[in-house]
């Protein structure tokens, strides 16, 4: 597996609107339960970005998920 292929295949990641799309994608076609959020990947993120992302991952991704 490349890394193009986990980007593409396994990483979830865009506006609020495709994540929780691509979220519902695998919640039906693999019963998903729950999922692992990795927003300070390779450590290099600001602080405040992440943070941002917590808030929208809470206020408009979660609510959309089955």
């Amino acid at each position: 597996m490349t890394y193009e292929d986990l980007l593409r295949d396994w990483v979830v990641y865009g506006t609020p609107a495709e994540v929780a799309g691509r979220l519902q994608q695998f919640v039906d076609e693999l019963d998903l339960s729950g999922v692992i959020l990795e927003m300070h990947a390779g450590g290099l993120i600001p602080i405040d970005n992440i943070l941002t992302s917590l808030q929208l991952f809470g206020d408009e991704v979660m609510p959309k998920l089955k």
